[in-house]
């Protein structure tokens, strides 16, 4: 689960949600997030929740979460990442951000990674393997 520290508001990404897809992948992916439900005394418990990214392309967007539910201490939610996240292989940038009548409240930017496949290469001649965060890419002969 991706994480964001209540005091300095950095973006904590473990390595099993580092990788969020394969370019063309779309709405196949989801991660999950947990933010705290409190910044400065203010509850944000039941606001509005998106997750705002950059592609690796240069593309800004954003996601509407419609999942997010109110614990004691944080508000959980689930990125689904969509394919324009997804549309070319490198960093993809994203943040967190709540809003609530007159207020807005962001996290700081979480990295992510897009690798390449098959769909980002018409005449199929690449091949991708992956272990773990290590992806080599070699041309068929």
């Amino acid at each position: 689960m991706v994480g964001v520290n209540a005091g300095n508001r950095a973006v904590v990404v473990p390595t099993s949600d580092y990788t969020i897809g394969c370019v063309g992948d779309a709405n196949v992916r989801f991660v999950r997030w947990r933010v705290p439900r409190f910044s400065d005394g203010v509850d944000m418990g039941g606001w509005t929740v998106e997750v705002h990214y950059v592609a690796a392309d240069g593309t800004s967007d954003y996601t509407a979460v419609d999942d997010a539910v109110t614990e004691d201490d944080a508000v959980t939610f689930t990125w689904r990442v969509p394919m324009r996240a997804c549309s070319t292989a490198g960093t993809v940038t994203a943040s967190a951000k709540l809003t609530g009548g007159n207020r807005e409240w962001n996290s700081g930017i979480g990295s992510f990674r897009v690798v390449e496949s098959y769909d980002n290469d018409p005449q199929g001649h690449r091949l991708v393997d992956s272990a773990g965060d290590v992806v080599t890419v070699r041309t068929e002969d």
